[in-house]
Parts: structure tokens; C-alpha cells; sequence
């Protein structure tokens, strides 16, 4: 989307209309808009990048904690997760979200074969 964006501000600084700025990158003219958006943001405050959002930040799934979680996998893969969340005081929907989430670690079942 950066680089989208970009390219819209440099082709808009060369003289090109919105329009022509759709059909040169291909464009659909459903996202009319975001063109439009992305010329006047760049008007207004000089910079194509998004604003920072409000929300809440994160409480408990800090990278501290992540760095945690993963060590102790690296030393016990089996290790189950409810004790884990036990030692380092959190939740086990915590430790699962970092586990599933953070780290990108899913359980992969052995399963048999029958013929």
C-alpha cells in the first residue's frame, strides 16, 4: 500500500489527473477515493504514511512476555501451556494468543494412518 501510495504522489507532482493516475497503475475505479485521499493527505501534511490509531495498547502481550513464552518453548515444546501461565502469572487465553498469534507456533497432531 506504500508503495501505492507513492507512486500516486509522484505521478500527481508529474501533472497527472486522478484518472489518468487510475488507469496508469491499474486501479479500479471503486478506489477512486483512497487517490483522492492520498493526493490531499499529501497536500495537507506532506507525508503519504497512515496516521497512528487510537485504541487500547497492548496490556499483557508485551514483547517481554513473548520473549518469555518462546524461550520456554525452545527449551520444552511440550510443555503445557496452563502451567506455563501458572509460572508467569497471566492468563492461559494470554499465553495462547502469544503462542498461536505473536509467535506463528501451531500444535501439529500426529495422526495414523489407516489403509
Amino acid at each position: 500500500m506504500e508503495h501505492e501510495r507513492s507512486a500516486i504522489i509522484e505521478l500527481a507532482k508529474n501533472g497527472k489527473t486522478q484518472k489518468e493516475i487510475l488507469k496508469l497503475l491499474n486501479i479500479p475505479a471503486n478506489r477512486r477515493k483512497f487517490v483522492y485521499r492520498t493526493i490531499r493527505r499529501y497536500n495537507e501534511t506532506g507525508e503519504v504514511c497512515d496516521k497512528a490509531r487510537s485504541g487500547r495498547p497492548p496490556s499483557v502481550t508485551t514483547p517481554a512476555l513473548q520473549k518469555l513464552v518462546r524461550e520456554r518453548i525452545r527449551r520444552n515444546p511440550r510443555r503445557s501451556m496452563r502451567k506455563m501461565a501458572q509460572e508467569l502469572k497471566v492468563s492461559e487465553s494470554s499465553v495462547r494468543k502469544i503462542v498461536k498469534v505473536n509467535l506463528g507456533i501451531v500444535h501439529s497432531e500426529e495422526r495414523e494412518f489407516t489403509s
